[in-house]
């Protein structure tokens, strides 16, 4: 009796194991059973609140229009280093800082691709003529703006309108501008940032 019960044990283990086999997927090749891993479902994150200027409003129109312009002269600066490195003509940094100095890049920051950060044109010029010189190509890509509001009597506020005696000319606003910069072949961009005043005039200060 005993051996008869083992007997069934066997062929009852035998039968489980065959329609496990049976059940589990299969390669193409006829194979081995595929080895199924769990895949964790992250959801993605939904930003519930958003802010953006008003498209079309007044601030938002000049804004553009000087951002526009500023820039036109960072394409021209550009420019006018390749044609240096070329041997076209000859590039004086003194000139083009100067010229940059109506523009939010007054005091710019870098970021390189590496994500280091350079602070001024002098630190940043070197820089652009390395890329230059790596690059066929190099020109403004995209602009973001991000607007800082200063409430009144706030430090903010205080650092910039201190010395104001105008009411018409007191900072409400500043519009924090980064540059995203392509230049070919590499595909890592830089970027460049500056600050652009507004006034409480409903005017940006330019």
């Amino acid at each position: 009796m005993k051996k008869e019960r083992s007997i069934k044990w066997a062929v009852a283990a035998l039968l489980a194991a065959a329609l496990f086999a049976a059940s589990a997927p299969q390669d193409k090749a006829g194979g081995a059973p595929v080895t199924v891993t769990p895949v964790t479902v992250v959801p993605e994150k939904i930003c519930p609140l958003t802010y953006s200027l008003a498209p079309g409003s007044l601030m938002s129109k000049r804004y553009a229009a000087k951002i526009e312009r500023d820039n036109s002269a960072l394409s021209q600066l550009l420019v006018a280093y390749r044609e240096s490195v070329l041997g076209i003509t000859k590039f004086d940094p003194i000139y083009w800082i100067k010229q940059m100095d109506d523009t939010y890049l007054k005091n710019p920051t870098l970021t390189t691709e590496t994500g280091s950060k350079l602070t001024g044109w002098r630190e940043i010029l070197p820089e652009l003529l390395r890329i230059i010189n790596e690059s066929t190509y190099i020109d403004v890509q995209s602009v973001h703006v991000q607007f800082e509001y200063l409430p009144y009597g706030s430090e903010g506020y205080l650092r910039y309108n201190r010395t104001v005696t105008n009411p018409e000319d007191q900072i409400d606003f500043i519009g924090h501008v980064k540059t995203v910069l392509a230049y070919a072949p590499h595909d890592d961009p830089v970027t460049m940032e500056g600050d652009l005043l507004h006034r409480r005039t409903c005017d940006p200060l330019w």
